[in-house]
Parts: structure tokens; C-alpha cells; sequence
């Protein structure tokens, strides 16, 4: 039995770089947040038991679900 390659290698290789640039925002998602505690730390404003505020979504939740339904 033989396989045959219905895509070929360019489209291959597109797919595969568009999985690595997701894979790559996903990882670094989370690095201004780390930057921004590491740098309010220097600045002496935040303990190390304190948290950052999480960030907020633009609209609130109830808001939404009125859009929706």
C-alpha cells in the first residue's frame, strides 16, 4: 500500500509554522504580567504576598449573556 500526499510540502510547512507562531503566543501570553510585577517589585510598591489585580474584560459578564440571548 502507498501513501499519496494530497497537500505537499509547501502547505505542510505552512501548517506547521502557523502551529509554532500559535504555540509561541500562547507561551509568552502570560509575560507582560510577569514583567510588570518583576518591575513593581524593584520599585519596592509590592510585597511578595500581594498579587497584581487580574485583568478585566472590556464588557461585563451579565453583559454578554444579554447580548447572546
Amino acid at each position: 500500500m502507498q501513501g499519496l500526499d494530497v497537500l505537499g510540502f509547501r502547505w505542510r510547512m505552512l501548517s506547521a509554522d502557523v502551529g509554532v507562531a500559535f504555540a509561541f503566543a500562547e507561551a509568552t501570553a502570560g509575560a507582560p504580567g510577569v514583567f510588570a510585577r518583576m518591575l513593581i517589585q524593584e520599585q519596592g510598591k509590592l510585597n511578595d504576598s500581594e498579587q497584581l489585580p487580574n485583568r478585566r474584560a472590556l464588557m461585563g459578564e451579565d453583559a454578554i449573556v444579554s447580548e447572546i440571548e
